[in-house]
């Protein structure tokens, strides 16, 4: 089963998730939003409108800081 599988992973809820993840689902998470541009154009640029990225790299941050 892969980390976003365990985590019930909800596109949909993507910086909620974030707010309690772990550095292995933080990572699942970028990983998943990088790979979504190759099948859908734009995905990107939807993930940095709704703050995903911005959301990805707060919590690493956070992550490393400990």
């Amino acid at each position: 089963m892969s980390v976003l599988e365990e985590s019930d992973f909800d596109v949909g809820n993507i910086n909620g998730l974030l707010d309690s993840a772990d550095f292995e689902l933080t990572r699942a998470i970028l990983t998943f939003l990088i790979r979504q541009e190759r099948f859908g154009e734009g995905t990107w640029g939807e993930a940095a409108k709704e703050g995903h990225f911005l959301k990805v790299l707060e919590r690493l941050k956070e992550l490393t800081r400990r």
